[in-house]
């Protein structure tokens, strides 16, 4: 009947004369081209027949799809139209059914190798929600945890968010001392122009050195090749601004960063959010988002307070230079190791509430 619909599994002759064809193109594919499989390749590549999550992930086996390839392709390997067929093909509707069936292999092996480059493809850009945080559900998407401290991590406190504490532990030590940094949680960003933003809420730190951000890290020794990023209390000593040679001490709450380079500080930089001892104290941030942006060796600091709609804002942090590539992103919460005299800090472990991680490529900037 004039229009109508051929289905996919009618045509046996016509798959042998292709089959027959193909074969001739490729003697040694004999045992990889079946009729069933030719049928199947009809089916999986027409969207009329077949549903969109089956177009998607057919699997036809590599044998099949080389010698396709081979019968599509001129003897320089150039991928060719269809050829004309001999006249042993029966009929003109088969000759044109054979013709489209060609022009099918040829779309659908397009898919295949667009499909691989999507999946070869490394994802730089994703957001961490933490909406999951079992230890297999964070495995799942990407996570490590290193230098496991189990008693501390359980004890998740605020829902949707991510609660680390403030215990012992740094990557910036003393002569002697373990590169420790308890329930690290690590993930891998591999990317040479990124940004990277977290969001802190609820943290209230009250004792030296205790902090929370996050690190990146060298891929081959992260825990002296690295670049940090904190919101943290501190008592600094700093000089009077008219009389150099008086020191005084003050208590604040602000950010702090450093370059480490084969286990050296070689940088360093700190910014004050909240002066605790002016006589009219700033309230202290109940939320605070860090932000970095590093590229061709260069890092630089942005923060956001809450959701301040004017947005991210430089510190008044200078860039740090780094000369590792960016492989790792670390997010924890320490307080440090020792004091000058290597004597325990003795800070409270405290909670922090990570809202969110997220990581961009600088080009969706």
């Amino acid at each position: 009947m004039p229009g109508k619909e051929i289905p996919g599994s009618t045509y046996k002759e016509a798959y042998e004369d292709l089959r027959e064809d193909i074969l001739k193109q490729a003697p040694d594919g004999k045992g990889s081209v079946s009729l069933n499989r030719l049928r199947k390749l009809f089916y999986y590549t027409d969207p009329k027949f077949c549903s969109e999550d089956k177009l998607e992930n057919a699997v036809f086996g590599k044998d099949f799809l080389s010698v396709l390839e081979l019968y599509i392709s001129d003897e320089n390997g150039t991928q060719q139209r269809p050829v004309q067929y001999e006249p042993s093909f029966k009929g003109t509707k088969r000759w044109i059914w054979l013709g489209s069936l060609g022009l099918l292999i040829i779309t659908f092996l397009s898919m295949v190798a667009l499909l691989n480059s999507k999946v070869t493809k490394k994802e730089i850009g994703w957001k961490e929600d933490f909406t999951s945080l079992s230890k297999d559900s964070l495995k799942a998407r990407g996570w490590e945890i290193w230098d496991s401290v189990p008693n501390e991590w359980p004890n998740q406190l605020k829902p949707g968010y991510l609660t680390l504490y403030t215990i012992p532990g740094d990557y910036w030590v003393k002569p002697g001392e373990s590169r420790t940094i308890g329930n690290f949680l690590v993930k891998r960003i591999d990317c040479d122009c990124c940004i990277v933003t977290m969001k802190i809420n609820g943290f209230f730190p009250s004792q030296n050195h205790q902090q929370v951000g996050f690190f990146i890290l060298d891929e081959k020794n992260p825990r002296k090749n690295n670049l940090k990023y904190t919101y943290r209390y501190a008592k600094i000593k700093k000089r009077d601004l008219h009389h150099e040679d008086i020191l005084f001490e003050i208590e604040e709450i602000g950010l702090e960063t450093f370059n480490q380079k084969e286990g050296e500080i070689i940088d360093y930089d700190q910014m004050t959010l909240c002066d605790l001892q002016k006589i009219t104290p700033r309230p202290c941030l109940d939320t605070v988002q860090l932000q970095i942006r590093f590229a061709n060796g260069s890092a630089e600091f942005y923060w956001q307070e809450g959701n301040d709609w004017q947005g991210f804002r430089a510190t008044t942090m200078h860039a740090l230079a780094y000369n590792f590539k960016p492989h790792y992103l670390g997010i924890t919460a320490i307080q440090g190791l020792t004091k000058e005299d290597y004597t325990p800090l003795g800070a409270k472990n405290i909670p922090a509430f990570i809202d969110f991680v997220k990581v961009e490529p600088c080009s969706s900037n």
